[in-house]
């Protein structure tokens, strides 16, 4: 399948979701470029301005040195999975996770790292910032996922627990005491979506 194609290894039962970097900075300046005047009517040039800088530098350059660090951190701390996160977003990447991997989770939604800008950028236009294109963010899943976030937060590299793997069917999303499943994401957002390939044939990737 073309979604195991993209996650590298297989999230077990037990293991801890983790994300590294801010989710939704590339979706946030996409936003940017292409709904600027919108943005301008309710938000500062200067507030747009500072969006542009936090999001330019809350990302992950992949490869590079940083992810080496990171890669290598996961290794101590027993990685299963990872996934750079890409054009599905905070929300499609953790379903592409639990799809290749066959497992149920329970996620915090709160503890996900997402910056204040992306917010405010996507109340103005309308946009969930979970679901907004990713890049420069990264999923992985490990079994000693606390540890890990800590030594990546000591080289002042931000990272978060948010979540756990679990053998059950449920994916499940807590927002307080809202509770809802983690819903597949649409197929042009899924990897080997083809618009010119029949039904059937999306339905097969």
């Amino acid at each position: 399948m073309a979604i195991q194609k993209k996650v590298t290894g297989c999230m077990a039962a037990g293991d801890d979701i983790a994300v590294v970097f801010p989710v939704g900075t590339e979706g946030t300046l996409e936003i940017l470029e292409n709904s600027y005047e919108t943005l301008q009517k309710r938000l500062s040039a200067g507030f747009l301005e500072e969006t542009r800088t936090a999001c330019l530098e809350s990302r992950l350059e992949i490869p590079g040195s940083r992810f080496g660090q990171i890669l290598e951190a996961a290794g101590k701390a027993g990685v299963h999975a990872y996934l750079p996160l890409e054009i599905s977003g905070f929300l499609g990447g953790l379903w592409m996770m639990a799809e290749a991997s066959g497992t149920g989770l329970e996620l915090d939604m709160r503890r996900i790292p997402v910056l204040q800008h992306t917010i405010e950028v996507c109340e103005v236009t309308g946009e969930n910032p979970y679901m907004i294109p990713s890049g420069g963010s990264l999923l992985l899943a490990l079994k000693s996922g606390e540890a890990f976030c800590g030594e990546l937060r000591r080289s002042g590299i931000p990272a978060v627990c948010c979540g756990r793997a679990n053998a059950s069917n449920d994916r499940l999303l807590f927002s307080g005491e809202i509770i809802r499943y983690l819903d597949k994401p649409p197929k042009e957002l899924r990897p080997g979506y083809n618009p010119a390939g029949t039904e059937a044939e999306q339905e097969e990737k």
